[in-house]
């Protein structure tokens, strides 16, 4: 037996002892003992006595102090050094987290069972910290019954948990860690069903802390707190408990307010909403300091809507001032000053008025609360006032003639605030000074300074997406923190290019393209040494699982906004089913995190993705290839031009009125083809000789001539490396000055990448064999001409597995043993790209019937599935399909590659074949069979020969006459004859009806195909 120690709380060591001695070998309970025996003394085995002790003596106090500040706090005081680094760990403490229950299943409930409500008492006492713009409206009392109530142990500690998040002193993020694991340690006591409030009031706690949680990943914080204040409203409703209820409609607003992920707009919203609803039960006389908390909120919300601006701008203005009327400034300061800030922040933001006028007053209202929040009462208010107030300063600046004093009054403004403000405990506040900063010094021309300011609110962005792990569900985190800091890039790249430095702004473009795919590519292929096959097979399932559920429940998540028709249930059922897989494929991937690392302890699962430099993108081409790539800033186009000699990249930059025109040619191209698909499809001509004006093609190709004859060589290959809005183009088909099209000038072909980082990445994928072929073919029986392209393609390949017709069906597909093994995978089918939910589209395959002709499988195959498919083996996967090449240029501001593609290459294929419109099948065929005709002339399929083989079909195409038709037909009659053969009566017909109708059309046009219609619209992506 180990040694008691001496001086801890006798009601906690004598109940372990009791326990101890009642251990006999038939004691009924014995494993209950035994195992609270091992929670007490697991610590000490563990050299934290002096944690443990310091924990019991935190307890001990909070329960006979009633949760008393006056005599915690000096504890606290005396043990800031533990509070900080003893504490936290041992909360965390497995044995010390089943410590509540343990005990209270004992049979000594007047002593056991206390240890949960002391829990809940802890966190509470922990979680009363001021902080600006805080929701505070916590369960507030401490939970004080009698000891031989079970659940006094929990209550003790969320009550204590909870008074140190109040603490002033100790380190502010530490503070917040405690609070949490006291309470959701007493919330592992206090279950709905035994302790129906006080699981409430804990869930309640929990959400305050996750929302002004200052470690993790803000996104997930947000989260987790809305997940518990709507755990909290189901038990505190507006009929059974209405004050509490309206308390959480504050921190519900909250909460809203700081939402990361989802529609910005939606978000505030429904902030609005829930801040709205709270305010018709306070009012200002009887719920006063609800009453203004919820006002400030709402104010705020009013602030940063993007929605109908200038009116809930005023909506703004005219809930401080309602504020302002109610505060005193002698009586309350601290309350004044946070409403004189609201102030500040309103008039910066206003619409009406002199915007001089407005932003005067602004900065008269930052001074006032800065008498205030002063730098060492009020550390972290001050420097967010002063952020405020170097806005406005940055502001006026722009618009008077006393700009140069402004702007040096802003200056000193932001660096204030980063005086206080580090990267490592207060990373959005850091960032955002920064920004603000390098802006302010741009703006003045401080070039270097700006560079200085623009790179380490880059690095912090980096530490930010660090905090989300690969192969979480939170990787849409990440989108939204590229979405939000696109516009930082932007600026970074301007600095770079005033001075000079254009290698730099060609990386930094680099870093601002495709980051997400870029990172899950990256680290799927990291291995661990020296562990079993199995293990390495489980942990690539379990990689592929991850990606795949996190986006079928972002689906889901986005399909629940707003949904209230009949399907809500059938989305929640399907919602909760994905939240429980994709948690245990989280669990499954942790444990066997767990098992590797026994075996190769340096094994990490998610390594840091550097950012690619110049040096490595000129070393994805030789010296015949050309990489274009492109960028838009706010005001220009940017063209970067490299070559592997080189030692910078060539830039171009339109006109502002180039991005002008190209913005409205834009929207044209996609209103019209989506509206008016006839007209868009008369007009593509036209519309690709505008683009070749607007992005100045020919100069583009004169620049590389220029560059390639001072090196006494010639480019015949391009890369094109599109941005945002010029991924769904077909630049490749865009006509030169002298009548030949873009791909006719290069004969090694025009390939695709989202960027030369996602480039570099597929040509690490080796894949010499090019045998096995897994077809798919016309799984909704309307595509006859599929039948005749799946039917000759077959012929080139040594080994061929096709799923045909109502055999195509996704469940067969998907367990298919062969899929894994293919070389070449292609699909002839049908698909659909959703424009505004790009998650959402999908490859149509076969749709199961049941007996009842309902169908239990719409056959869909969407993206998220796709990122479960292992094709590790793949060369190349062909979508012969329309739309497939399509990407999302709606819903992400930044340039993530999000569509079928990004999919397939995450899914293990470094080549991708894929479409940008809605494609004619007859063409379709015709070119899909040249293009696999001409992949046999390159065997070991090196890089690049993809984009030939399929450049050379579409010129092929463009020149076919009425007799190469013909002839074409003859040579392929053998095919022809065995599609008839297999096709089941009457669809044979359709296909031979289909034929003699081409046969009499072709006569009419000396090119049948000539139109880029026919053949532009596919393009190769990757290696």
């Amino acid at each position: 037996m180990v040694k008691q120690p001496q001086k801890l709380p006798d009601y906690i060591i004598n109940t372990a002892l009791r326990l101890f001695y009642n251990a006999d070998e038939n004691h009924p309970h014995k494993e209950v003992y035994l195992d609270s025996m091992e929670t007490i003394y697991s610590c000490i085995r563990d050299n934290d006595f002096l944690s443990l002790y310091f924990l019991l003596q935190l307890l001990y106090v909070t329960d006979k102090s009633r949760a008393s500040k006056q005599k915690v706090y000096p504890l606290l005081e005396a043990n800031l050094e533990k509070l900080e680094k003893s504490l936290l760990p041992l909360l965390q403490h497995p044995s010390v987290r089943k410590l509540p229950n343990a005990l209270a299943a004992a049979p000594i409930p007047e002593q056991g069972e206390a240890m949960a409500a002391l829990f809940l008492n802890l966190g509470n006492l922990i979680n009363d910290f001021p902080k600006a713009n805080r929701a505070t409206n916590k369960s507030q009392q401490t939970i004080s019954l009698a000891p031989e109530q079970g659940e006094a142990m929990a209550a003790l500690f969320l009550n204590l948990g909870n008074l140190i998040n109040d603490f002033p002193k100790a380190n502010r993020a530490t503070n917040i860690e405690i609070a949490i694991q006291c309470q959701e340690i007493a919330l592992i006591f206090f279950t709905r069903q035994s302790f129906p409030e006080y699981w409430a009031n804990c869930n309640n706690d929990l959400g305050i802390s996750y929302l002004f949680r200052i470690q993790g990943e803000k996104g997930e914080n947000i989260e987790k707190a809305i997940h518990f204040f709507q755990n909290a409203l189901e038990v505190h409703t507006r009929e059974t408990n209405t004050e509490v209820w309206a308390k959480i409609q504050v921190n519900m607003g909250a909460a809203y307010m700081n939402r990361f992920r989802e529609d910005n707009t939606e978000n505030l919203e429904i902030a609005i909403s829930h801040l709205s609803a709270a305010l018709e039960e306070f009012d200002a006389k009887n719920f006063r300091s609800e009453w203004i908390e919820a006002k400030t909120n709402l104010s705020l919300a009013y602030i940063y809507i993007q929605k109908e601006k200038e009116e809930n701008r005023e909506k703004a203005i005219k809930c401080a001032l309602e504020i302002s009327q109610e505060v005193d400034r002698k009586k309350e300061s601290e309350t004044w000053a946070k409403n004189q800030k609201l102030l500040s922040l309103a008039y910066l933001y206003r619409f009406q008025g002199a915007e001089i006028e407005n932003l005067k007053a602004s900065i008269n209202y930052s001074a006032s609360a800065l008498e205030v929040f002063t730098r060492d009462a009020f550390p972290e208010k001050w420097v967010r006032t002063k952020i405020v107030q170097g806005l406005a300063y940055s502001r006026l600046s722009r618009i008077t003639s006393t700009n140069e004093q402004n702007a040096e009054k802003a200056i000193a403004s932001f660096l204030d605030a980063l005086q206080e403000f580090t990267p490592a405990a207060f990373p959005q506040a850091y960032l955002t000074a920064q920004f603000y900063l390098g802006d302010v010094y741009q703006e003045n021309e401080q070039l270097h300074k700006a560079y200085n300011a623009f790179d380490d609110a880059i690095k912090t962005v980096g530490f930010l997406r660090g905090e989300i792990l690969y192969g979480s569900e939170l990787e849409v985190d990440k989108q939204k923190l590229a979405e939000v800091w696109n516009r930082l890039y932007q600026k970074m790249v301007q600095v770079c290019l005033k001075l000079g430095r254009n290698q730099e702004a060609l990386e930094y473009v680099e870093q601002s393209k495709a980051r997400n795919l870029v990172e899950l590519l990256a680290n799927r292929d990291i291995y661990p040494k020296g562990v079993p096959q199995n293990m390495i097979e489980q942990l690539d399932r379990v990689r592929r699982d991850i990606p795949s559920l996190s986006r079928q429940l972002e689906v889901v998540n986005n399909q629940l906004l707003g949904n209230r028709d009949n399907k809500q249930s059938l989305l929640e059922v399907s919602q909760k089913e994905l939240q429980q897989k994709l948690q245990q494929s989280r669990q499954e991937r942790d444990e066997l995190f767990k098992q590797i690392q026994l075996i190769d302890p340096n094994f990490i699962l998610t390594q840091e993705v550097k950012p690619i430099s110049f040096q490595n993108i000129q070393n994805l081409i030789d010296e015949h290839t050309a990489i274009i790539e492109w960028y838009l800033l706010e005001d220009k186009i940017l063209t970067f031009i490299v070559t592997a000699n080189n030692s910078h990249p060539v830039v171009q930059q339109s006109s502002a009125e180039d991005l002008e025109t190209f913005k409205g040619w834009m929207n044209q191209y996609v209103t019209t083809y989506q509206r008016d698909y006839n007209s868009w499809k008369n007009n593509l001509v036209s519309n690709l000789k505008h683009l070749s004006e607007i992005l100045n093609i020919n100069s583009i190709v004169a620049q590389v001539n220029d560059i390639f004859d001072k090196q006494e060589t010639k480019c015949n290959r391009l890369i094109l490396i599109p941005y945002r809005y010029l991924h769904l183009f077909p630049l490749h088909a865009i006509p030169l000055a002298n009548g030949d099209l873009l791909l006719e000038r290069f004969e090694r072909g025009i390939n695709y990448a989202p960027s030369s980082q996602l480039l570099q990445l597929t040509q690490t994928q080796k894949r010499p064999n090019f045998n096995n072929l897994f077809a798919i073919q016309d799984p909704t029986e309307d595509l006859v001409f599929t039948n005749l392209v799946v039917e000759t393609v077959r012929d080139f390949f040594s080994s061929t597995t096709v799923l045909k017709r109502e055999y195509a069906r996704k469940a067969e597909m998907k367990t298919h043993p062969e899929l894994s093994l293919a070389h070449c995978t292609h699909f002839s089918c049908h698909a659909e790209f959703n424009l505004t939910s790009p998650l959402e589209s999908a490859l149509k395959l076969a749709k199961t019937k049941e007996s009842n002709s309902n169908f239990s499988e719409d056959g869909r195959l969407t993206l998220p599935e796709i990122f479960a498919l292992n094709l590790t083996k793949s060369r190349l996967v062909t979508l012969s399909a329309c739309e497939t090449g399509m990407v999302d240029i709606i819903r992400s501001t930044s340039d993530e590659y999000t569509g079928l593609p990004s999919a397939f290459l995450f899914a293990g294929s470094p080549s991708i074949v894929s479409s940008l419109w809605k494609v004619d099948e007859l063409a379709t065929a015709f070119l899909m069979i040249k293009f696999y005709e001409n992949l046999k002339k390159y065997p070991q399929l090196e890089a690049g020969d993809v984009a030939i083989a399929l450049n050379q079909a579409q010129i092929w195409m463009r020149n076919l006459t009425e007799k190469d038709c013909e002839e074409f037909l003859d040579h392929h009659q053998p095919q022809i004859n065995q599609v008839l053969a297999e096709l089941p009566p009457g669809y044979d017909f359709e296909f031979e009806d289909a034929l003699n109708v081409f046969r009499q059309q072709i006569c009419q046009k000396p090119h049948p195909f000539s139109h880029p219609f026919d053949w532009a619209a596919f393009i190769a992506t990757g290696f």
